[in-house]
């Protein structure tokens, strides 16, 4: 699904009848607008540096319930794209990574780059994975310390880069890839999308969860904002200092 656009699609969202979702609920503080339907919902973020967020979820088993929650960066929007920022969505293509995780009790993260990207560059002779975005994450203290607060079970780092066309197919390992060729040629915007999934229950200490979710996306996109200005100055704003947000 294509991101979007942040600052006039919230308003047409439509909020499905009945009582506010529980994920609303818990991301209450953290969000100015929201809207969706059964299957998704997407929300205006408060005091973020981000564009907007999306949920989904999933039963597992009779009680309990993952939960796919994904911030969206719009760094470069269609009408912004030009030469330049498409050059730089060239060079930051082969960041894209995703988590593992290892134990049980005490886990350790770890980052690398998306397996995809290796399929890509037999596609594209001329682009390399690189695990260079991987090794700044895994080396980074304040993120690991959210990771172990939020314990999610698994996370990705990837560019929105799947033509509309090739959208419908995208279950075909064959078809993304060639859409992402496509896209890699000729992009048309630069739009990160974080992932993370885990389960959620109602409970003491819940809301934690909401709190250390927005951290880490914040986090992520600040560092993510600073390597595309290190790879190529004067296509991205740097971010500007971010207030920590206030509850109530």
């Amino acid at each position: 699904m294509e991101p979007k656009n942040s600052t006039r699609s919230p308003r047409r969202w439509k909020k499905p009848p009945g009582e506010t979702p529980f994920i609303v609920k818990l991301f209450e503080h953290h969000i100015r607008n929201w809207g969706g339907s059964s299957s998704i919902i997407q929300a205006l973020p408060k005091n973020a540096n981000f564009s907007y967020l999306m949920f989904t979820q999933s039963r597992v088993g009779l009680f309990e319930t993952k939960w796919n929650i994904s911030a969206v960066y719009e760094a470069v929007s269609r009408e912004e794209m030009n030469e330049d920022a498409a050059n730089l969505f060239r060079k930051i293509k082969g960041l894209e990574c995703s988590m593992t995780s290892k134990g049980l009790i005490k886990k350790t993260y770890r980052f690398r780059h998306l397996g995809i990207l290796d399929e890509l560059q037999k596609e594209l002779p001329d682009f390399k994975p690189s695990d260079e975005l991987s090794e700044i994450l895994n080396k980074d203290a304040q993120l690991g310390e959210l990771l172990n607060s939020l314990k999610p079970d698994d996370m990705s780092i990837s560019l929105h880069s799947i033509p509309l066309e090739y959208q419908p197919f995208v279950r075909s390992l064959e078809a993304t890839v060639k859409g992402m060729a496509e896209f890699y040629k000729n992009p048309t915007y630069i739009t990160w999308v974080v992932t993370f999934s885990r389960m959620i229950s109602r409970g003491p200490g819940v809301q934690k969860i909401a709190d250390k979710a927005m951290e880490l996306f914040n986090h992520i996109f600040e560092i993510l904002n600073r390597k595309m200005n290190e790879i190529q100055p004067n296509v991205i704003k740097p971010f500007p200092k971010r207030r920590k947000p206030k509850k109530g």
